[in-house]
C-alpha cells in the first residue's frame, strides 16, 4: 500500500514541479524535482520490497509479471530528472544575466 501512496505522492509533486517551471520558478521547480527523484527512488525500493515479501522474482522490478511498473517507475525517474536539469540550466542563465 505504501508503494501506491508513495507513487501517487511523486506524481504530485513532479506535477508541482513542472507548474513552478511554468511560472518561471526555477528554485522551486528544482527542489521539487529532487523530492520528486528521492520519492521515486523510494517507491522503486518499496516495490521491489512488496515483491520480495509476496515470494515474486525481483529481477528487473518484476518486470515478467508486472511490466508496467518498472516503465512507469523510469518514467517518473526520468521526468524528475529533466525537471531538475531544467531548472539548474534557467538558474545558471538567470545568473550569468545579472552578472
Amino acid at each position: 500500500m505504501e508503494t501506491m501512496a508513495l507513487g501517487t505522492l511523486t506524481v504530485g509533486i513532479l506535477i508541482m514541479s513542472f507548474c513552478f517551471l511554468y511560472y518561471k520558478k526555477p528554485f522551486p521547480g528544482g527542489i521539487s524535482g529532487i523530492t520528486a527523484m528521492c520519492l521515486s527512488v523510494c517507491t522503486g525500493y518499496q516495490w521491489k520490497q512488496m515483491l520480495a515479501e509476496s515470494g515474486k522474482n525481483t529481477a528487473l522490478l518484476g518486470f515478467e509479471r508486472y511490466p508496467a511498473a518498472p516503465v512507469i517507475l523510469g518514467i517518473l525517474a526520468f521526468s524528475a530528472a529533466g525537471s531538475i536539469v531544467a531548472s539548474v540550466i534557467w538558474i545558471v542563465r538567470e545568473r550569468q544575466n545579472k552578472g
